[in-house]
């Protein structure tokens, strides 16, 4: 039950991650914009999901494998669909979404 609430934290944290940075940007916050947006990035953590649960122990070492995931592989799934990835962003997404998911899991941490 608790890696079901881990992975639903991390979820939470990278479309936080997205819809943030989209209306920090002046984007609309359709579901469209949305989903173009975040798919790399959920690609990413859903492949960080799979290496952590099979190589990973506690919620730290897969949290970072995790974090790994949604930024390399969002970073690269971006720029493979020329979605653009500026040095600023890919510096402020790795620090933005390591604050999201360490709260989101220091949260599941807390609550039990």
């Amino acid at each position: 039950m608790r890696r079901g609430r881990l992975a639903l934290a991390d979820a939470v944290a990278v479309v936080a991650f997205v819809l943030i940075g989209r209306a920090r940007h002046g984007h609309a916050l359709s579901l469209a914009g949305t989903w173009q947006t975040a798919w790399p990035f959920l690609a990413g953590w859903a492949g960080g999901w799979l290496v952590a649960t099979r190589w990973a122990r506690g919620a730290l070492g897969s949290g970072l494998v995790v974090w790994a995931a949604v930024v390399v592989g969002g970073l690269a799934l971006r720029a493979l669909a020329h979605q653009g990835v500026d040095p600023l962003f890919a510096l402020v997404a790795t620090v933005f979404v390591g604050l999201l998911l360490a709260g989101g899991r220091g949260l599941v941490a807390w609550w039990g």
